[in-house]
Protein backbone atom coordinates (compact mmCIF):
# COMPACT_ATOMS: atom_id res chain seq x y z
CA UNK A 1 0.00 0.00 0.00
CA UNK A 2 2.93 2.16 0.78
CA UNK A 3 4.50 1.61 -2.48
CA UNK A 4 1.35 1.93 -4.38
CA UNK A 5 1.11 5.41 -2.66
CA UNK A 6 5.04 6.47 -3.43
CA UNK A 7 4.79 5.93 -7.22
CA UNK A 8 1.49 7.65 -7.49
CA UNK A 9 3.07 10.53 -5.52
CA UNK A 10 5.89 10.19 -8.08
CA UNK A 11 3.77 10.11 -10.94
CA UNK A 12 2.23 13.33 -9.89
CA UNK A 13 5.29 15.14 -9.12
CA UNK A 14 6.33 14.17 -12.80
CA UNK A 15 3.09 15.18 -14.02
CA UNK A 16 3.54 18.42 -12.68
CA UNK A 17 7.07 18.80 -13.58
CA UNK A 18 6.20 18.06 -16.95
CA UNK A 19 3.69 20.93 -17.13
CA UNK A 20 5.51 23.26 -15.57
CA UNK A 21 8.37 22.38 -18.11
CA UNK A 22 5.69 22.76 -21.03
CA UNK A 23 4.34 26.13 -20.04
CA UNK A 24 8.07 27.54 -18.96
CA UNK A 25 8.87 26.55 -23.17
CA UNK A 26 5.73 27.93 -24.48
CA UNK A 27 6.74 31.39 -22.40
CA UNK A 28 9.75 31.42 -23.32
CA UNK A 29 9.12 30.91 -26.96
CA UNK A 30 6.69 33.48 -26.81
CA UNK A 31 8.94 35.97 -25.06
CA UNK A 32 11.65 35.14 -27.93
CA UNK A 33 8.56 35.48 -30.72
CA UNK A 34 7.87 38.93 -28.70
CA UNK A 35 11.67 39.75 -28.25
CA UNK A 36 11.89 39.06 -32.13
CA UNK A 37 8.85 41.54 -33.16
CA UNK A 38 10.01 43.95 -31.16
CA UNK A 39 13.28 44.22 -32.59
CA UNK A 40 11.73 44.32 -35.84
CA UNK A 41 10.47 48.32 -36.07
CA UNK A 42 8.09 49.68 -39.11
CA UNK A 43 9.29 53.35 -39.55
CA UNK A 44 6.98 54.49 -42.16
CA UNK A 45 4.95 52.83 -45.19
CA UNK A 46 4.46 54.61 -48.16
CA UNK A 47 2.34 56.25 -50.35
CA UNK A 48 1.34 58.19 -46.98
CA UNK A 49 -2.09 57.13 -45.42
CA UNK A 50 -5.04 59.06 -46.98
CA UNK A 51 -3.28 59.75 -50.58
CA UNK A 52 -4.73 59.65 -53.08
CA UNK A 53 -2.45 58.32 -55.77
CA UNK A 54 -2.48 58.64 -59.36
CA UNK A 55 -1.03 54.76 -60.86
CA UNK A 56 -2.85 51.98 -60.62
CA UNK A 57 0.24 50.06 -59.91
CA UNK A 58 1.89 52.38 -56.92
CA UNK A 59 4.47 51.24 -55.42
CA UNK A 60 4.32 50.18 -51.38
CA UNK A 61 7.47 50.93 -49.75
CA UNK A 62 8.17 49.75 -45.99
CA UNK A 63 10.84 51.27 -44.12
CA UNK A 64 12.35 49.43 -41.19
CA UNK A 65 15.01 49.98 -38.88
CA UNK A 66 16.91 46.72 -39.12
CA UNK A 67 16.87 44.18 -41.72
CA UNK A 68 14.17 42.16 -41.80
CA UNK A 69 13.73 38.62 -44.09
CA UNK A 70 11.67 38.09 -47.06
CA UNK A 71 9.66 35.58 -44.97
CA UNK A 72 9.06 38.35 -42.40
CA UNK A 73 7.81 40.35 -44.81
CA UNK A 74 5.48 37.62 -46.71
CA UNK A 75 4.06 36.70 -43.92
CA UNK A 76 3.41 39.81 -41.88
CA UNK A 77 1.89 41.91 -44.94
CA UNK A 78 -1.14 41.63 -46.90
CA UNK A 79 -3.31 43.85 -49.34
CA UNK A 80 -6.90 44.00 -49.34
CA UNK A 81 -7.62 44.38 -51.72
CA UNK A 82 -5.60 41.14 -53.08
CA UNK A 83 -2.97 41.94 -55.81
CA UNK A 84 0.10 39.84 -57.35
CA UNK A 85 3.38 41.18 -57.51
CA UNK A 86 6.87 41.16 -56.42
CA UNK A 87 8.94 42.02 -53.26
CA UNK A 88 12.40 43.55 -54.51
CA UNK A 89 14.78 44.13 -50.96
CA UNK A 90 16.92 47.22 -50.78
CA UNK A 91 18.99 48.77 -48.32
CA UNK A 92 20.20 45.78 -47.31
CA UNK A 93 16.64 44.87 -46.62
CA UNK A 94 15.71 47.43 -44.77
CA UNK A 95 13.20 48.55 -47.31
CA UNK A 96 10.58 46.34 -48.84
CA UNK A 97 9.37 47.43 -51.83
CA UNK A 98 6.13 45.99 -53.45
CA UNK A 99 5.57 46.38 -57.27
CA UNK A 100 2.22 45.43 -57.95
CA UNK A 101 1.51 43.69 -61.43
CA UNK A 102 -0.28 44.97 -64.09
CA UNK A 103 -3.01 46.34 -64.40
CA UNK A 104 -3.21 47.09 -60.59
CA UNK A 105 -5.69 48.15 -57.82
CA UNK A 106 -9.09 49.31 -59.52
CA UNK A 107 -9.54 53.03 -60.21
CA UNK A 108 -11.59 54.39 -57.45
CA UNK A 109 -10.36 51.18 -55.11
CA UNK A 110 -9.40 51.83 -51.11
CA UNK A 111 -6.09 49.83 -50.73
CA UNK A 112 -5.32 49.10 -47.14
CA UNK A 113 -1.95 47.48 -46.15
CA UNK A 114 -2.36 45.27 -43.18
CA UNK A 115 1.09 44.79 -41.23
CA UNK A 116 0.95 42.65 -38.25
CA UNK A 117 2.78 38.95 -36.81
CA UNK A 118 6.06 38.34 -37.37
CA UNK A 119 6.82 41.71 -38.92
CA UNK A 120 4.69 43.76 -35.92
CA UNK A 121 2.84 42.11 -32.38
CA UNK A 122 -0.08 43.70 -33.39
CA UNK A 123 -1.80 44.35 -36.53
CA UNK A 124 -2.04 47.63 -38.32
CA UNK A 125 -3.62 48.90 -41.19
CA UNK A 126 -2.84 51.66 -43.39
CA UNK A 127 -4.84 52.87 -45.99
CA UNK A 128 -4.64 54.59 -49.71
CA UNK A 129 -7.35 55.50 -52.64
CA UNK A 130 -6.10 55.10 -56.34
CA UNK A 131 -7.29 57.59 -57.35
CA UNK A 132 -11.09 57.36 -60.04
CA UNK A 133 -11.34 57.29 -63.39
CA UNK A 134 -11.15 60.73 -64.54
CA UNK A 135 -12.17 63.40 -67.29
CA UNK A 136 -10.25 66.05 -68.41
CA UNK A 137 -11.52 69.03 -70.81
CA UNK A 138 -10.58 72.55 -72.00
CA UNK A 139 -12.01 75.18 -70.02
CA UNK A 140 -13.27 78.01 -69.80
CA UNK A 141 -14.36 78.38 -73.66
CA UNK A 142 -14.69 82.14 -73.05
CA UNK A 143 -11.36 83.01 -71.51
CA UNK A 144 -7.36 81.30 -71.82
CA UNK A 145 -8.26 78.09 -71.81
CA UNK A 146 -6.27 75.26 -69.83
CA UNK A 147 -7.03 71.70 -69.28
CA UNK A 148 -9.20 70.57 -66.13
CA UNK A 149 -9.74 67.68 -64.56
CA UNK A 150 -12.43 66.08 -62.45
CA UNK A 151 -13.90 62.88 -61.20
CA UNK A 152 -17.64 63.17 -62.83
CA UNK A 153 -18.97 60.43 -60.99
CA UNK A 154 -18.30 63.04 -57.78
CA UNK A 155 -21.51 65.39 -59.40
CA UNK A 156 -21.88 68.50 -60.67
CA UNK A 157 -20.15 70.42 -57.31
CA UNK A 158 -17.27 68.39 -57.33
CA UNK A 159 -14.01 70.41 -57.18
CA UNK A 160 -12.36 70.69 -60.56
CA UNK A 161 -8.77 71.52 -60.94
CA UNK A 162 -6.26 72.62 -63.42
CA UNK A 163 -3.41 70.61 -65.09
CA UNK A 164 -1.80 73.56 -67.38
CA UNK A 165 -0.81 76.91 -66.87
CA UNK A 166 -0.29 77.88 -69.98
CA UNK A 167 0.04 81.92 -70.28
CA UNK A 168 -1.44 82.08 -73.52
CA UNK A 169 -3.80 79.02 -73.24
CA UNK A 170 -4.01 75.64 -74.49
CA UNK A 171 -5.55 74.65 -78.19
CA UNK A 172 -5.75 71.01 -77.82
CA UNK A 173 -4.73 68.58 -75.86
CA UNK A 174 -4.10 64.02 -75.72
CA UNK A 175 -3.96 61.93 -73.03
CA UNK A 176 -0.96 58.96 -72.67
CA UNK A 177 -2.48 55.59 -73.51
CA UNK A 178 -1.17 54.45 -69.84
CA UNK A 179 -2.77 58.05 -68.43
CA UNK A 180 0.70 59.02 -67.15
CA UNK A 181 1.20 61.98 -69.49
CA UNK A 182 -0.29 64.41 -71.32
CA UNK A 183 0.86 66.52 -74.70
CA UNK A 184 -1.09 69.72 -75.04
CA UNK A 185 -0.79 72.88 -78.12
CA UNK A 186 -0.11 76.05 -76.29
CA UNK A 187 -0.53 79.39 -77.61
CA UNK A 188 2.94 81.45 -78.39
CA UNK A 189 3.81 84.80 -77.94
CA UNK A 190 4.63 84.39 -81.65
CA UNK A 191 1.11 83.83 -82.42
CA UNK A 192 1.78 80.16 -83.28
CA UNK A 193 1.52 77.53 -80.78
CA UNK A 194 3.93 74.67 -79.49
CA UNK A 195 3.65 71.46 -78.44
CA UNK A 196 4.38 70.50 -74.22
CA UNK A 197 4.33 67.64 -72.36
CA UNK A 198 3.13 67.60 -68.92
CA UNK A 199 3.74 64.52 -66.25
CA UNK A 200 1.18 63.25 -64.40
CA UNK A 201 -0.20 64.31 -61.75
CA UNK A 202 1.91 67.41 -61.48
CA UNK A 203 4.15 68.26 -64.12
CA UNK A 204 7.01 69.56 -64.54
CA UNK A 205 5.66 70.68 -67.74
CA UNK A 206 8.35 71.29 -70.68
CA UNK A 207 8.12 72.29 -74.00
CA UNK A 208 8.97 69.29 -76.66
CA UNK A 209 8.96 71.13 -80.33
CA UNK A 210 9.04 75.03 -80.64
CA UNK A 211 6.67 75.93 -83.74
CA UNK A 212 7.26 79.82 -83.65
CA UNK A 213 4.63 81.29 -86.09
CA UNK A 214 3.67 77.79 -86.99
CA UNK A 215 0.62 76.49 -85.35
CA UNK A 216 1.09 72.61 -83.83
CA UNK A 217 -2.01 70.80 -83.00
CA UNK A 218 -4.33 68.10 -82.90
CA UNK A 219 -1.88 66.17 -81.03
CA UNK A 220 -2.61 62.10 -81.38
CA UNK A 221 -0.88 59.52 -79.14
CA UNK A 222 -0.09 56.46 -80.94
CA UNK A 223 -0.12 52.80 -78.82
CA UNK A 224 3.43 52.88 -78.26
CA UNK A 225 3.85 56.59 -77.28
CA UNK A 226 4.48 58.47 -80.62
CA UNK A 227 2.77 61.71 -81.56
CA UNK A 228 1.39 62.88 -84.10
CA UNK A 229 0.34 66.15 -85.04
CA UNK A 230 -0.77 68.94 -87.54
CA UNK A 231 1.51 71.63 -88.14
CA UNK A 232 -0.13 75.08 -90.21
CA UNK A 233 2.48 77.04 -91.70
CA UNK A 234 1.61 81.11 -92.01
CA UNK A 235 1.74 80.19 -95.63
CA UNK A 236 1.77 76.75 -97.21
CA UNK A 237 -0.70 73.55 -96.69
CA UNK A 238 -1.05 71.96 -93.35
CA UNK A 239 0.62 68.77 -92.94
CA UNK A 240 0.55 65.77 -90.37
CA UNK A 241 4.15 64.62 -88.55
CA UNK A 242 5.03 62.14 -86.70
CA UNK A 243 7.09 63.01 -83.25
CA UNK A 244 8.72 60.18 -81.31
CA UNK A 245 9.52 61.20 -77.96
CA UNK A 246 12.05 58.98 -77.82
CA UNK A 247 14.67 59.74 -80.00
CA UNK A 248 13.06 63.60 -80.15
CA UNK A 249 12.77 63.50 -83.98
CA UNK A 250 9.62 64.06 -86.10
CA UNK A 251 8.85 63.25 -89.68
CA UNK A 252 6.47 64.60 -92.18
CA UNK A 253 3.67 62.20 -93.46
CA UNK A 254 2.93 62.39 -97.81
CA UNK A 255 -0.06 64.16 -98.91
CA UNK A 256 -0.86 66.15 -102.06
CA UNK A 257 -2.96 68.82 -100.25
CA UNK A 258 -4.15 70.24 -96.78
CA UNK A 259 -3.60 67.14 -94.47
CA UNK A 260 -5.22 66.85 -91.09
CA UNK A 261 -7.34 65.17 -88.42
CA UNK A 262 -4.41 62.63 -87.47
CA UNK A 263 -6.15 59.04 -85.46
CA UNK A 264 -3.77 56.01 -84.03
CA UNK A 265 -6.02 52.93 -84.08
CA UNK A 266 -5.22 50.23 -81.26
CA UNK A 267 -3.52 48.59 -84.05
CA UNK A 268 -0.58 51.55 -84.66
CA UNK A 269 -2.20 52.29 -87.93
CA UNK A 270 -2.67 56.06 -88.64
CA UNK A 271 -5.71 57.76 -90.47
CA UNK A 272 -5.64 61.45 -91.42
CA UNK A 273 -7.57 62.90 -94.03
CA UNK A 274 -5.75 64.81 -97.25
CA UNK A 275 -8.00 67.41 -98.76
CA UNK A 276 -6.42 67.56 -102.17
CA UNK A 277 -6.78 63.56 -102.72
CA UNK A 278 -10.74 63.67 -101.08
CA UNK A 279 -9.29 60.39 -99.23
CA UNK A 280 -8.45 59.23 -95.63
CA UNK A 281 -5.42 57.96 -95.42
CA UNK A 282 -4.48 55.28 -93.54
CA UNK A 283 -0.84 54.37 -92.58
CA UNK A 284 1.47 51.47 -90.93
CA UNK A 285 4.72 52.60 -89.31
CA UNK A 286 5.37 49.03 -89.04
CA UNK A 287 4.82 47.77 -92.70
CA UNK A 288 4.88 51.01 -94.47
CA UNK A 289 1.77 50.10 -95.86
CA UNK A 290 -0.32 53.27 -96.90
CA UNK A 291 -4.15 52.76 -98.23
CA UNK A 292 -6.78 55.45 -99.34
CA UNK A 293 -10.71 55.52 -98.50
CA UNK A 294 -12.13 57.97 -100.82
CA UNK A 295 -14.33 60.72 -98.48
CA UNK A 296 -15.33 63.92 -100.44
CA UNK A 297 -15.94 66.06 -96.93
CA UNK A 298 -13.44 64.89 -94.13
CA UNK A 299 -15.50 65.94 -91.15
CA UNK A 300 -14.63 63.34 -88.17
CA UNK A 301 -14.01 59.75 -88.57
CA UNK A 302 -12.92 57.14 -85.94
CA UNK A 303 -11.12 53.95 -85.16
CA UNK A 304 -13.39 50.44 -84.46
CA UNK A 305 -12.39 49.34 -80.67
CA UNK A 306 -10.04 46.27 -82.31
CA UNK A 307 -8.17 48.77 -85.14
CA UNK A 308 -10.14 46.60 -87.83
CA UNK A 309 -12.23 49.38 -89.37
CA UNK A 310 -12.62 52.83 -89.67
CA UNK A 311 -15.79 54.62 -89.20
CA UNK A 312 -16.21 57.89 -91.50
CA UNK A 313 -19.15 59.90 -92.85
CA UNK A 314 -20.04 60.35 -96.08
CA UNK A 315 -22.62 62.77 -97.55
CA UNK A 316 -25.16 61.55 -100.14
CA UNK A 317 -27.80 63.46 -102.46
CA UNK A 318 -30.77 61.88 -101.74
CA UNK A 319 -32.72 60.57 -104.88
CA UNK A 320 -35.81 62.32 -105.95
CA UNK A 321 -37.80 59.10 -105.35
CA UNK A 322 -37.91 59.69 -101.62
CA UNK A 323 -40.36 62.15 -100.32
CA UNK A 324 -40.91 64.42 -97.18
CA UNK A 325 -37.23 66.00 -97.57
CA UNK A 326 -36.94 69.51 -98.10
CA UNK A 327 -34.34 71.61 -100.02
CA UNK A 328 -30.81 70.77 -99.66
CA UNK A 329 -31.44 67.13 -100.52
CA UNK A 330 -28.04 65.91 -98.70
CA UNK A 331 -27.97 62.60 -96.22
CA UNK A 332 -24.78 62.02 -93.96
CA UNK A 333 -23.78 58.46 -93.71
CA UNK A 334 -21.67 57.20 -91.04
CA UNK A 335 -19.71 54.19 -93.22
CA UNK A 336 -17.60 51.41 -91.64
CA UNK A 337 -14.59 50.58 -93.94
CA UNK A 338 -13.20 47.16 -92.86
CA UNK A 339 -9.03 47.34 -92.95
CA UNK A 340 -8.75 43.43 -93.98
CA UNK A 341 -11.72 43.07 -96.46
CA UNK A 342 -11.74 46.65 -97.86
CA UNK A 343 -15.21 46.08 -97.78
CA UNK A 344 -17.30 49.36 -96.58
CA UNK A 345 -21.23 49.04 -94.87
CA UNK A 346 -23.43 51.74 -94.65
CA UNK A 347 -24.31 51.93 -90.72
CA UNK A 348 -27.29 54.66 -91.53
CA UNK A 349 -29.05 52.84 -94.98
CA UNK A 350 -31.62 55.32 -94.33
CA UNK A 351 -32.21 58.42 -96.80
CA UNK A 352 -33.86 60.72 -93.98
CA UNK A 353 -31.29 60.67 -91.58
CA UNK A 354 -27.93 62.88 -90.91
CA UNK A 355 -25.69 61.42 -89.04
CA UNK A 356 -22.13 62.45 -87.47
CA UNK A 357 -19.42 62.44 -85.05
CA UNK A 358 -19.07 58.61 -84.79
CA UNK A 359 -17.04 57.34 -81.75
CA UNK A 360 -16.45 53.26 -81.02
CA UNK A 361 -16.77 52.69 -77.33
CA UNK A 362 -13.58 50.30 -75.65
CA UNK A 363 -15.49 47.49 -75.41
CA UNK A 364 -16.98 46.96 -79.33
CA UNK A 365 -20.36 46.88 -78.47
CA UNK A 366 -21.38 50.26 -79.19
CA UNK A 367 -20.92 53.23 -81.41
CA UNK A 368 -21.92 56.62 -80.29
CA UNK A 369 -23.28 59.40 -83.05
CA UNK A 370 -25.01 62.41 -83.57
CA UNK A 371 -28.13 62.25 -85.30
CA UNK A 372 -30.77 64.36 -87.10
CA UNK A 373 -34.21 63.58 -88.61
CA UNK A 374 -34.43 65.30 -92.08
CA UNK A 375 -37.96 64.89 -92.91
CA UNK A 376 -40.02 68.24 -92.30
CA UNK A 377 -41.99 67.37 -89.44
CA UNK A 378 -39.42 65.54 -87.51
CA UNK A 379 -36.75 68.08 -88.45
CA UNK A 380 -34.95 69.55 -85.60
CA UNK A 381 -32.19 72.03 -85.06
CA UNK A 382 -29.93 69.82 -83.15
CA UNK A 383 -28.33 66.50 -83.72
CA UNK A 384 -29.59 63.83 -80.79
CA UNK A 385 -27.02 61.35 -79.16
CA UNK A 386 -27.45 58.10 -80.42
CA UNK A 387 -26.20 54.78 -79.93
CA UNK A 388 -25.63 51.88 -82.60
CA UNK A 389 -25.38 48.34 -81.01
CA UNK A 390 -22.77 47.13 -83.19
CA UNK A 391 -23.71 43.34 -82.03
CA UNK A 392 -27.76 43.63 -82.91
CA UNK A 393 -27.17 46.08 -85.36
CA UNK A 394 -29.76 48.41 -84.03
CA UNK A 395 -30.01 52.23 -82.93
CA UNK A 396 -31.42 53.98 -80.40
CA UNK A 397 -31.64 57.82 -79.07
CA UNK A 398 -30.12 58.88 -75.62
CA UNK A 399 -31.06 62.60 -75.90
CA UNK A 400 -34.29 64.18 -76.72
CA UNK A 401 -33.36 68.15 -76.70
CA UNK A 402 -34.04 69.23 -79.78
CA UNK A 403 -32.54 72.72 -79.22
CA UNK A 404 -28.84 70.95 -78.47
CA UNK A 405 -25.85 69.93 -80.76
CA UNK A 406 -24.52 66.61 -79.25
CA UNK A 407 -20.83 65.89 -80.10
CA UNK A 408 -17.84 65.29 -78.42
CA UNK A 409 -18.30 62.58 -77.65
CA UNK A 410 -15.45 60.09 -76.49
CA UNK A 411 -15.77 57.02 -74.24
CA UNK A 412 -14.60 56.14 -70.47
CA UNK A 413 -11.60 53.03 -70.74
CA UNK A 414 -14.07 50.73 -69.10
CA UNK A 415 -16.92 51.57 -71.75
CA UNK A 416 -19.43 52.09 -69.28
CA UNK A 417 -19.79 56.17 -69.15
CA UNK A 418 -19.71 58.38 -71.95
CA UNK A 419 -19.07 62.37 -72.02
CA UNK A 420 -20.01 64.93 -74.15
CA UNK A 421 -20.63 68.57 -74.72
CA UNK A 422 -24.12 70.15 -75.83
CA UNK A 423 -24.18 73.30 -77.57
CA UNK A 424 -27.09 75.32 -78.07
CA UNK A 425 -28.57 76.01 -81.88
CA UNK A 426 -30.93 78.58 -81.23
CA UNK A 427 -28.64 80.60 -79.06
CA UNK A 428 -25.30 80.56 -80.61
CA UNK A 429 -23.63 83.34 -77.95
CA UNK A 430 -24.41 80.26 -75.38
CA UNK A 431 -21.55 78.69 -73.65
CA UNK A 432 -21.14 74.79 -74.35
CA UNK A 433 -21.79 72.31 -71.92
CA UNK A 434 -20.36 69.75 -70.58
CA UNK A 435 -22.06 66.39 -69.97
CA UNK A 436 -21.73 62.78 -69.01
CA UNK A 437 -24.12 59.56 -69.58
CA UNK A 438 -23.89 56.40 -66.62
CA UNK A 439 -24.90 53.60 -69.11
CA UNK A 440 -25.42 52.01 -66.00
CA UNK A 441 -27.79 53.92 -64.32
CA UNK A 442 -29.29 55.08 -67.39
CA UNK A 443 -29.10 58.90 -66.25
CA UNK A 444 -27.51 61.91 -67.70
CA UNK A 445 -25.88 64.75 -66.04
CA UNK A 446 -24.65 68.13 -67.10
CA UNK A 447 -21.31 68.77 -65.20
CA UNK A 448 -20.03 72.37 -66.06
CA UNK A 449 -20.84 74.97 -68.81
CA UNK A 450 -18.19 76.47 -71.06
CA UNK A 451 -16.25 73.24 -71.06
CA UNK A 452 -15.29 71.09 -73.88
CA UNK A 453 -12.62 68.75 -75.79
CA UNK A 454 -13.60 65.70 -73.43
CA UNK A 455 -10.92 62.97 -72.97
CA UNK A 456 -11.11 60.17 -70.04
CA UNK A 457 -7.81 59.59 -68.22
CA UNK A 458 -6.89 55.99 -68.27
Amino acid sequence: MALDEARAARSRWWAVALAVALVGGLAYAAYRQGLGAARIVLVSIAPEAGAEVWSRTPEVVLRFRGPVTAEAVQAGVRFEPAVSGQWVAEEGARVWRFVPARPGWPRGAKVVVHVGPPVQSSTRAHAFRIRPVLLAYLWPYTATRQVYVRDPAAGADARQRPLTQAPHGVVAFAVAPDGQALVYSARNAQGGADLWWLDLPEGPARRVLACGEDLCDQPQFSPDGQVAFVRTPRRGPRRVHVWDPVRDTQQPLPAQGDAYGPLWSPRGWLAYYDQAAAAYVLWSPRAGVVERVPNDIGEHAAWAADGRALYHVELYEVPRSVPDIPDPRLSAHILRYDLETHAQDDLTGAWHWEDATPAADPTGRYLAFGRKNLRAEAWTPGRQLWLFDLTRRAAYPLTDAAAYNHLGFAWAPHGRALAYVRTHQLDLSAAPELWWYDLDANHHERLLEGAYAPQWIP
